[in-house]
């Protein structure tokens, strides 16, 4: 965090806020998106207790693989491809956004 407040013009505490704020936002995201799939009758406020397997299992899912995402991404196709963006980038001397304000 301290080279992000080096780079960019926000406190440590706006990048704490933000970042708390995406995490916040993600989680409520992913509960809302794993109980509309698991909701066989939307009219209901409640889950069946199928459903409501339905619901944990999903969120469980999701606890697993988030974690584990970077190292499950290694080595895929749109590393190679990312890279390529900013190494086209940098031969055109275009910003990054890594660059000091």
């Amino acid at each position: 965090m301290v080279k992000r407040a080096q780079v960019h013009p926000m406190t440590t505490a706006d990048m704490r806020r933000e970042r708390y704020h995406h995490l916040s936002s993600y989680f409520q995201h992913v509960h809302d998106a794993c109980f509309m799939k698991c909701a066989d009758s939307n009219n209901l406020n409640y889950l069946s207790i199928d459903e409501g397997v339905c619901f944990r299992n999903c969120i469980t899912k999701v606890g697993y693989f988030m974690p584990t995402m970077p190292y499950n991404m290694e080595g895929s196709g749109f590393q190679s491809v990312e890279e390529e963006i900013r190494g086209a980038k940098e031969s055109a001397h275009h910003p990054t956004g890594h660059e000091d304000l």
